[in-house]
């Protein structure tokens, strides 16, 4: 594929937009467990709940007891210590299939 006659192709590149889109996808499942307790921490404190891990205590929130939910993500963090190791494992895997990945594209691009 040249883009005139006589000129010489242009060289290709290594695609890493799809590596960079997956280790985006593993530091967002690391951390998510945050994000549930953000959003816990806010409704608790905009209908004046109390979250703590020793008991549950009422939270009406239009008509409906939603102090469990709460405590659930009040309780979250305790999640990043499954998340935490489980993200380490995909980075282990992202980088070797990334490493092989770019070994063959470079090993195709000298052959060509």
């Amino acid at each position: 594929m040249s883009f005139a006659p006589g000129m010489p192709d242009r060289p290709r590149r290594f695609g890493m937009l799809w590596y960079w889109l997956t280790l985006l996808l593993i530091g967002l499942f690391s951390i998510s467990p945050m994000f549930l307790f953000i959003a816990g921490v806010v409704i608790a404190g905009d209908h004046g709940c109390a979250i703590n891990e020793g008991n549950t205590s009422p939270c009406m929130i239009d008509g409906q007891d939603w102090a469990q939910t709460l405590q659930f993500f009040g309780l979250s963090p305790l999640y990043l210590i499954a998340t935490f190791p489980l993200a380490i494992v995909f980075f282990v895997v992202w980088l070797v299939v990334l490493l092989i990945h770019r070994g063959a594209f470079k090993r195709r691009e000298r052959v060509a």
